[in-house]
Order: C-alpha cells, then sequence, then structure tokens
C-alpha cells in the first residue's frame, strides 16, 4: 500500500496499461469501417484488435483480486462483511460518472441508441443484450462488474468456509460455458455473459485468498516472470482450433494475468508508478466509460474520425474525472469518517 492514499502500489500502472490496450484495440476494430483507417487492414498490426479483450480482462482479475483483499480485511477487522456498506462504496464509485455518461450518450447518439439499450445499461444487465448499439457496447464489461459486486460479497458472507469451493466452480464452469455457447453460435454469451467472463474475476479472487502462501514462493515464482508475461501477452494474437481457445487459452491467460498482478505488486516496478502512468490508472474508468462513442462507425462528425477521436477521448475524461467522479468519492471519504467517528463515540 501507499502510504498516503492507502492505494495497492503498481495497480494504477496496470489500469493505464490496460485501458490503453482497449483504446488501442476499438481503434483498429475502426478500420473495418473508417476509410481514414483503412490501410490497417493490410497490416499485421490489424491483429491487435483482440487486445481490446485483453485489456478487459486484466481489468476483471484486478477487480477480483482489489474487492476480495478489502472484503478480507473487512472480515478479519470486525468479523463480517457489511453489504450495506460495501454496496454503498460501490454505487459512490461506479453509478454516479457511469449515468452521467449513459445520459449523454443517449441524447448525443440517439439515432444509434435504442431505448432498450439505455435501459439495460441502467440496470447493468447490458451483457446479455445481444443488439446494443455502438455508443453503449462496451458497457457490458462494466456490468458483469456489477454483476460480480452483488454476488461475491453476498456468497463469502454467506459462505465463507466453501470460498474455495465456489471459485473452483466457477473457474471450471466458465470455458465449459463459453465453449457450448460458441457450438449454439450464440457470440453474446460466448463473449459477454456472465458465467463466461466469471473466470477471470474468480482467479483475482484466488489471487487475493493465496497471496500470503505464494509470497513464500516468490523467490522461485519472480524467476518465470519473463516467459509467462510473454506468453500470456502473445495468446491473444494466435489462432487456435475450435473450441480450444475458450475451453483452455482464456483460462491460461486469465491465470498469466494473476501471476503478473501479483508480481507487478511486490516489485513495484518504477514505471507502473511513476507519476504520468498512475495519474492515467487513475482516470481509466473515466477513459473506459466515454471512448466507445468516439470510435462510432458511419459516423459524420469529426470527433470520431481518426485521429482527432483519440485526442479527444483524454479530456472528455477528464471531465468525467474531475467533474463526477472525484467530488462523488469525496462524499464517500466524507460519509466514511462520519461513520468512523459515530463508531469511536459508541465505544
Amino acid at each position: 500500500m501507499t502510504e498516503k492514499s492507502g492505494r495497492i502500489a503498481s495497480l494504477d500502472g496496470l489500469r493505464a496499461i490496460s485501458i490503453l490496450m482497449v483504446v488501442m484495440g476499438h481503434s483498429i476494430m475502426e478500420a473495418d469501417s473508417n476509410p481514414a483507417m483503412g490501410a490497417f487492414r493490410h497490416l499485421p498490426i490489424h491483429q491487435l484488435g483482440a487486445y481490446q479483450y485483453f485489456g478487459v480482462r486484466v481489468f476483471f482479475v484486478i477487480s477480483g483480486f482489489l474487492i476480495t483483499t478489502l472484503l478480507l480485511k473487512e472480515r478479519q477487522t470486525t468479523g463480517t462483511i457489511s453489504l450495506k456498506d460495501f454496496y454503498i462504496r460501490r454505487a459512490y464509485r461506479i453509478l454516479p460518472a457511469s449515468y452521467a455518461v449513459i445520459l449523454v450518450v443517449a441524447v448525443v447518439c440517439r439515432s444509434r441508441v435504442h431505448p432498450m439499450d439505455v435501459l439495460s445499461t441502467v440496470f447493468y444487465v447490458s451483457n446479455f443484450n445481444s443488439h446494443m448499439g455502438w455508443p453503449l457496447s462496451h458497457m457490458w464489461s462494466l456490468s458483469v462488474e456489477e454483476q460480480f459486486y452483488l454476488l461475491w460479497p453476498l456468497l463469502l458472507n454467506r459462505f465463507f468456509r466453501h470460498r474455495y469451493k465456489i471459485l473452483a466452480a466457477a473457474i471450471i464452469v466458465a470455458p465449459f460455458f463459453r465453449a457450448f455457447s460458441g457450438v449454439l453460435g450464440n457470440r453474446g454469451a460466448e463473449a459477454n455473459w456472465f458465467p463466461s467472463a466469471m473466470d477471470f474475476l474468480a482467479i483475482g479472487c484466488l489471487l487475493a485468498l493465496f497471496r500470503d502462501r505464494l509470497s513464500l514462493w516468490s523467490h522461485r515464482l519472480d524467476k518465470l516472470i519473463i516467459p509467462i508475461a510473454a506468453a500470456t501477452l502473445l495468446m491473444p494474437l494466435f489462432h487456435y482450433p475450435p473450441g480450444v481457445q475458450p475451453l483452455l487459452v482464456l483460462t491460461l491467460v486469465g491465470f498469466g494475468i494473476a501471476f503478473c498482478v501479483d508480481n507487478c505488486i511486490r516489485k513495484a516496478y518504477w514505471i507502473l508508478n511513476w507519476k504520468p502512468v498512475v495519474w492515467l490508472g487513475t482516470l481509466s474508468y473515466s477513459i473506459y466509460l466515454v471512448q466507445m462513442p468516439f470510435f462510432t462507425p458511419g459516423s459524420t462528425s469529426w470527433l470520431t474520425r481518426f485521429p482527432w477521436n483519440l485526442l479527444c477521448i483524454l479530456p472528455a475524461a477528464m471531465a468525467c474525472h474531475y467533474l463526477i467522479e472525484k467530488p462523488f468519492l469525496r462524499l464517500r471519504a466524507i460519509r466514511a469518517a462520519r461513520k468512523r467517528e459515530v463508531a469511536i463515540q459508541a465505544t
């Protein structure tokens, strides 16, 4: 943890890298419909579009790790997990910025956004909506996160003794769900439904549960960081026989990401803790929220044309972060401080 903020070292740096992967992937995807980027179609870098999903999976692993770490700390301190407080903290963190972006997109891109897109996004079930319009299509991953926030603290609090079995079941079931959905031709279920992504979240949760034990083997594991990190980063670029990627490769990618997350936290690499990189990482949530409308295919606005769209994402994200995210995070901190004062007075 950093002394001043209590944030875990290197996580913001990893978030910065992840959001750059997502934006890069969406930029390259735009080559399919934007003549200004059509040259990408004939270049090897077109394959890098796969890293939009890789970046999201890094976020999933980090989320599983961080949320479980916080929940375990609370349980160790108080003997229980306050679901009410957890959901309130998450609401302060997630809802204001996301609802603000949804409102702006619904108004500005109203000709491209169906009312059902807005409703499914507002209630965080857009990952089950197979007909999402492009401007809000990226919200599927936020829906997965919210469903995780709803389920995991409840399960951990109620079935704490069975926490390892629950996570193992999620890691085992998810690949088969992905493969079965692929066989049925349901691409939305294969990629976006919660059962398809839950193994990445579960792997992050397992990392939080096993970190103390892993530290005993850290000197041996660190020798493998380069080959494991390289293999994990390169896996999305290859083509695999049918069924191999959803059944095996993606889960291996998840464990590889978890291994790298653990190593980066323990080693605290300077590049991941460099102030500009950390700053970009703190903006990652806002960047993720605002970036998709700037890649809208078929739009005639200069705001969606390369390279202007890339230049517009950062100012939009900064406005979202500093005008919406931070004020509500301050309110959350004030609420937490008042609650601590009440607890102190009560004792």
